[in-house]
């Protein structure tokens, strides 16, 4: 099926999901619910984990983004660094249990 284009898969593991694919919200003239389905998760997930180092005194760690988002410790330091790139985050203390926390502009 997912060959075909009938199922879209992503992530890895027990972490994986599978969305009905573009072929079939094209047929069916639904290509925004599409687009609604595939994009949602680089929106969401970093305001999401914001929202949660604000209820945590403003340090948030990158096991409190696993256990959150559900995902892989290297997709959990990717959406960090992105929050870092942005200055939104800035590293506390480094190593294996690193911290981070919300810059306040």
């Amino acid at each position: 099926m997912i060959e075909s284009g009938l199922v879209e898969a992503s992530g890895k593991g027990k972490n994986r999901t599978c969305i009905l694919g573009k072929k079939i919200y094209r047929e069916n003239k639904k290509a925004i619910q599409y687009v609604r389905q595939t994009d949602i998760d680089s929106i969401r997930y970093p305001e999401l984990v914001m929202k949660l180092a604000n209820t945590q005194n403003g340090i948030i760690t990158k096991q409190d983004v696993i256990e959150l988002l559900k995902v892989s410790p290297s997709q959990a330091y990717t959406v960090i660094k992105k929050l870092q790139g942005e200055g939104r985050l800035k590293l506390l203390c480094g190593g294996k249990y690193s911290k981070y926390k919300v810059v306040n502009s």
